[in-house]
């Protein structure tokens, strides 16, 4: 996956928290979970880095979503499994 364009933003949890209206700790997280993903990155007292994606990248997780959703759905139904179950 390529990342291009790294864009620095400051604004702070509790103003994004009070933007969105909810509370401080599942922006926080959801900003620990985008930058376990790489797609961002924390640097304390001065914001953080977001990296734009290109074109292609883009397009690679929306096609990976689609085959995830796929995936889920056939498990739902009760489809084939991924493991073996021991009888």
């Amino acid at each position: 996956m390529a990342l291009v364009k790294p864009v620095r933003v400051s604004a702070s949890v509790k103003t994004r928290a009070s933007w969105l209206e909810m509370s401080r700790i599942p922006v926080r997280e959801a900003l620990r979970r985008l930058e376990a993903d790489g797609l961002l990155t924390l640097a304390p007292y001065r914001g953080m880095v977001i990296f734009e994606l290109d074109h292609q990248t883009v397009m690679e997780l929306y096609f990976m979503r689609e085959l995830l959703k796929g995936t889920a759905a056939g498990r739902r139904r009760g489809g084939p499994r991924t493991r073996r179950s021991r009888s």
